[in-house]
């Protein structure tokens, strides 16, 4: 994964677009709290796990003082 593909997730984690809490058509499937165009976000304690449409999986430590992310690309 390049620099700017991590810049693009970094970029969906702070500003999902189009942002709703319930899914569309054609949204991820799955036990999710809200999706958005491309992927899907389920919060649980201290994480939230962003799912992508094309499998990546992302996984943001929260609430913490310091950004903590891991990226799983599908």
């Amino acid at each position: 994964m390049n620099e700017s593909e991590v810049a693009r997730i970094l970029g969906l984690i702070a500003n999902p677009p189009n942002l709703r809490e319930h899914p569309n058509e054609g949204d991820v499937p799955g036990n999710f709290q809200a999706w958005f165009d491309g992927g899907a976000i389920r919060v649980d304690t201290g994480t939230k796990t962003f799912l992508l449409a094309d499998g990546t999986r992302i996984l943001v430590l929260a609430p913490v003082m310091w950004l903590s992310v891991e990226i799983r690309c599908g």
